[in-house]
């Protein structure tokens, strides 16, 4: 099937969850994430960076989140989602949370080096991405810091209530850059990254 997303179990095996033209129209459409209800998150509409639209989907359909360019990367039971959106005026992806009624929260950090050039090389930082949501509400997000002159990446943590709170890695432990970024937590806050 063209067009579509599918969902696995163990019982049903493999099934359409999701059909559409406006797929299969769009040069490149991703899943990647699933909660316990079937509900997914993703981007469609054009090349990631390039025009994709995070979305909400479930077997109903697909549904457009605040934003018009980006991605949402996880979803937990509540509806609540994490990725990122490109920020107008600058092209750089931005940590956002989607809360369950679909509004939008930049979770940018007020020390990111968003947009601001490398020095010497000639490119600009990114303003990071929110990778992972918990069932709690929290997420964890990695960000170029002002701290690390953009060498690292700075991971934190986010939630509605506390906002930003850094997480507080050894000295001599140092994040990939994007490509090889790993981020997780659970339920119990628990935080998993390489």
């Amino acid at each position: 099937v063209l067009g579509a997303f599918f969902i696995w179990d163990s019982i049903n095996g493999m099934r359409v969850v999701y059909s559409s033209n406006d797929i299969y129209n769009s040069s490149v459409a991703s899943v990647f994430a699933i909660n316990n209800k079937a509900r997914f998150v993703g981007f469609t509409g054009g090349q990631l960076g390039n025009g994709g639209r995070p979305f909400l989907g479930d077997s109903s359909g697909i549904h457009y989140l605040s934003g018009s360019q980006g991605s949402a990367k996880s979803i937990n039971n509540s509806n609540q989602a994490a990725g990122f959106l490109y920020l107008v005026g600058n092209g750089y992806e931005a940590p956002y949370f989607w809360d369950s009624d679909g509004s939008a929260i930049n979770i940018s950090p007020s020390d990111s080096l968003c947009g601001q050039q490398v020095r010497g090389v000639g490119q600009s930082y990114g303003c990071g991405q929110a990778v992972a949501i918990s069932n709690a509400g929290q997420v964890v997000d990695y960000y170029n810091s002002r701290r690390t002159n953009g060498s690292t990446l700075t991971p934190f943590l986010w939630d509605k209530t506390n906002g930003f709170r850094n997480i507080n890695l050894p000295s001599n432990f140092a994040l990939p850059f994007y490509d090889k970024i790993g981020m997780g937590i659970n339920s119990k806050g628990e935080i998993i990254l390489n």
